[in-house]
């Protein structure tokens, strides 16, 4: 090879090689842009996104007035509609209506009342005491419910837990009659005779001769034959003549619902 082209050969050389480099760092470049420019558009992506932009979204807010006003009539035409059945012998119905209503109003009193009367008056006893649990935790100073809570559990033979109950709804209304009957029953049930016989003639006391059909209550069947509640009993037919024909046929079996009908300070 001629020596005097070695210069020039190291010279394309240099040329070709500083080509190469500059191609490559505009390549690194260009890829580099597009990157950024590939985060900079997910990054925007993902703020726009629903769930990453929070604090724009709306807050939850409580219903409008004017949806509040439809539902309080809804509830209010449901619990017509209830009664209504209730007149008409209808208590199925009447129980899913109630049970409309408590999807509204979970704690609605009328609602509550109405079913647990009518799972009581179908004879499921168990289930009206959850209704009338539920409506003590909520009605503490309400004589009904623990009447009512009573009633159901004596039903379900568990008498020292509804005297107890019963108790409180005395405490509370100390002058009702038909609460001291309902506790002379579950007393007399129970075979506390003295107890019994003391709560029944505290009630003939306000009731007077009406005391004569309640006191052929089954509940009342372990005092019947004592001295003293014949006593009380003598005492009431002097206060009204009764037909010997109506006073020798004892008449249908009195459910304590019944009672509590009778009594103006508890809910029909």
């Amino acid at each position: 090879m001629n020596k005097s082209l070695i210069p020039l050969l190291i010279v394309l050389a240099t040329v070709v090689l500083m080509t190469v480099v500059i191609i490559n760092t505009r390549t690194i470049k260009q890829t580099e842009r597009g990157r950024i420019s590939s985060l900079t558009s997910d990054e925007s992506d993902i703020k726009l996104s629903p769930y990453n932009n929070i604090e724009k979204t709306a807050p939850h807010t409580r219903p409008s007035k004017r949806v509040q006003y439809q539902e309080k009539t809804e509830v209010q035409k449901l619990l017509k509609q209830a009664y209504a059945e209730i007149d008409a012998g209808n208590t199925s119905a009447a129980e899913n209506k109630a049970r409309n209503v408590l999807v509204f109003e979970p704690n609605n009193y009328d609602a509550m009342a109405l079913l647990g009367k009518i799972l009581y008056s179908e004879q499921k006893y168990d289930h009206a005491e959850v209704i009338y649990r539920r409506m003590v935790e909520l009605h503490k100073n309400d004589p009904t419910v623990y009447n009512n809570l009573g009633q159901s559990l004596a039903k379900q033979n568990k008498f020292d837990e509804a005297i107890k109950q019963m108790s409180v709804a005395a405490e509370l209304d100390p002058e009702s009659p038909f609460i001291s009957l309902n506790l002379s029953g579950m007393y007399s049930a129970k075979g506390e005779k003295e107890k019994s016989i003391k709560l029944f003639r505290k009630a003939s006391e306000a009731l007077g001769d009406q005391i004569i059909p309640i006191s052929y209550d089954p509940t009342l069947n372990n005092i019947r034959n004592e001295p003293e509640f014949k006593q009380i009993i003598k005492e009431a037919r002097t206060l009204k003549i009764v037909p010997a024909e109506k006073a020798a046929t004892p008449p249908a079996k009195i459910d304590p619902a019944t009672k509590l009908q009778l009594n103006s300070s508890l809910p029909q």
